[in-house]
């Protein structure tokens, strides 16, 4: 672009021509402002794409890095608290053995206070008892023992069990026949309401003189004598 300044030819003053001069610098350089962009660079250029690249990576690599650290503190804090859990369940754990040792000794002590509470000498009442049979002659002599248990452990839960344990097992005695044994015939446990727990068993009579009572009358007995066999085959 050529710009064409006409000037007469007149001797000025130095002054002004300076001044022409400054003002026709000053009006190229508006005029090129006003009406001359400088090309502006593709969107797609080499270099554009370079830097968004560059930032695009840079920013991933600050998401993989912030990422891997939330990684890692999520499971330090799972370790910890798993091992807080460990931990205190193993606590829990000890305490529940000790509480139930303590329990336990507790409730041995109770028992055993409770089993030297009121003993007595002689363990109940022994009855005679008659079947009720048309046919005397098929009628077996029968006796009744009755135990009552004065002690409170066996009004507790515990004691109930004991006993339930015990009814159960003389209950297996039942089947057991032979001739040279009393037949169990029946046992029952009974809770009455004005007295302590009872415990019936109805067997068959004992004999008039038994191996223990000639025991006692007797300071000396045979081996021959005393012997009374296997009571099974």
């Amino acid at each position: 672009m050529v710009f064409r300044v006409g000037l007469r030819t007149l001797s000025p003053p130095r002054v002004a021509v300076k001044t022409l001069r400054r003002q026709i610098v000053t009006t190229v350089q508006e005029w090129i402002t006003d009406h001359v962009q400088p090309p502006s660079e593709a969107s797609g250029s080499l270099a554009t794409e370079m830097t968004k690249r560059t930032t695009q990576e840079e920013q991933e690599r600050r998401q993989r890095q912030e990422e891997e650290a939330e990684r890692r503190r999520q499971s330090e804090l799972a370790a910890q608290l798993a091992e807080q859990l460990q931990e205190q369940t193993q606590a829990d754990a000890q305490k529940h053995l000790v509480a139930k040792e303590i329990q336990y000794k507790a409730a041995r002590r109770r028992a055993q206070s409770d089993a030297r509470e009121d003993v007595p000498e002689c363990l109940g009442v022994m009855y005679l008892a008659d079947p009720l049979c048309d046919d005397v002659r098929a009628t077996l002599p029968l006796e009744v023992h009755a135990i009552e248990f004065n002690s409170k452990y066996y009004v507790s839960t515990q004691g109930r069990r004991k006993l339930g344990q015990l009814e159960a097992e003389i209950r297996r005695l039942m089947n057991v026949h032979h001739l040279n044994l009393l037949s169990v015939l029946a046992v029952r446990v009974s809770y009455p309401h004005l007295g302590p727990p009872r415990l019936t068993i109805l067997s068959e009579q004992r004999p008039a003189l038994t191996l223990q009572d000639v025991s006692e009358d007797c300071d000396r007995l045979r081996e021959d004598k005393a012997s009374v066999g296997s009571c099974f085959p």
